[in-house]
């Protein structure tokens, strides 16, 4: 019997990733090196020869999916449970802006889940949202490829609610802008086989 296999890919770089500015609901364009990132995922992907896409509906993430996916029939379908964690006033600031003027607030974020930054959602909030998303993908795509573009959060809320890690750990996650993480559920279980993989990218000097 296939397998159930979720591919998540984070969006490529934006300009505001280049500026280490805070993007949460807020967006911003991809940099031409985001660009370049997103056609080079694409000859990747190709070769998975994903059943279906799914995709935030940050302009962001959309981007990088039209990208990789020029020149193919797949449809990509967009779900607003696969935004990024809403952080409120925080969006479009320089993170050690923020960090100078709030070190207590930024330690919070880091290490309690129910920390709600002002105008924003907490990491409770965000785990929920997405594991309803991932569980509607789930019920429409047993046994198929699937391809999910979003934010670095979703990504770590996903994986942290499958595996069932407690949401203390999200920040130990890293992801990279378009990394691929590929999990596959055989025979019940799940595991993964690729996390926060770059291998199509290699960074220009």
């Amino acid at each position: 019997m296939p397998k159930t296999t979720l591919i998540f890919i984070r969006h490529a770089e934006t300009q505001w990733n280049r500026e280490q500015r805070i993007q949460g609901f807020q967006d911003s364009p991809l940099s031409e090196i985001g660009r370049r990132q997103a056609e080079r995922l694409g000859e990747r992907l190709r070769k998975l020869k994903l059943a279906s896409v799914y995709s935030s509906d940050a302009p962001r993430c959309l981007e990088t999916a039209k990208i990789a996916l020029q020149g193919t029939e797949v449809l990509i379908q967009t779900l607003i449970e696969l935004r990024e964690r809403n952080l409120g006033a925080w969006e479009g600031e320089v993170f050690t802006d923020i960090k100078g003027r709030d070190p207590e607030g930024v330690q919070a974020y880091y290490d309690n889940p129910a920390f709600e930054p002002p105008g924003g959602e907490t990491w409770h909030c965000v785990q929920a949202r997405v594991n309803r998303g991932i569980q509607k993908i789930l019920s429409e795509n047993e046994s198929k490829k699937v391809g999910i573009f979003t934010s670095g959060g979703p990504i770590k809320a996903a994986l942290l609610s499958i595996f069932e890690i407690p949401p203390e750990k999200w920040s130990a996650w890293r992801t990279s802008n378009t990394s691929v993480s590929i999990l596959e559920k055989d025979k019940g279980r799940w595991r993964v086989n690729i996390f926060n993989d770059m291998s199509h990218w290699v960074k220009d000097e």
